[in-house]
C-alpha cells in the first residue's frame, strides 16, 4: 500500500462510525482509502477539478445499505491526502 495521511476530520467520522457499531461500513471506506493510497483506477473515477491544487481532486463513491458516501483525496508528493468522509445523495 501507498503511503496515505488522513485529516482529523475524516479519521472522526471513521471512529465515530466505529464506536456506533456501523464495523462492515468502516471496512467498505477503508478500502477505498487503500485504493487511494494505491492509484488504484477505482479512487480516481471522479475528478474535482478547481479546488486549489494542480492535480485536482478526486472523489472515491462507495455504496452502503442503500446510501451512497464518498472520500474525498489528493494526491502530494507521493502521498494519499484523505481530506473528508461523508454520507451524501448527490451520488
Amino acid at each position: 500500500m501507498g503511503d496515505v495521511r488522513i485529516s482529523p476530520e475524516a479519521e472522526a467520522v471513521l471512529d465515530e462510525l466505529w464506536e456506533n457499531g456501523h464495523a462492515d461500513l468502516v471496512g467498505i471506506l477503508e478500502d477505498a482509502i487503500d485504493w487511494a493510497a494505491d492509484g488504484d483506477a477505482r479512487a480516481r473515477a471522479h475528478r474535482l477539478e478547481g479546488v486549489g491544487t494542480a492535480s485536482g481532486a478526486w472523489l472515491v463513491v462507495v455504496r452502503y445499505r442503500g446510501e451512497a458516501w464518498v472520500v474525498v483525496w489528493t494526491h502530494d508528493a507521493g502521498t494519499a491526502q484523505i481530506h473528508g468522509i461523508a454520507r451524501t445523495e448527490a451520488f
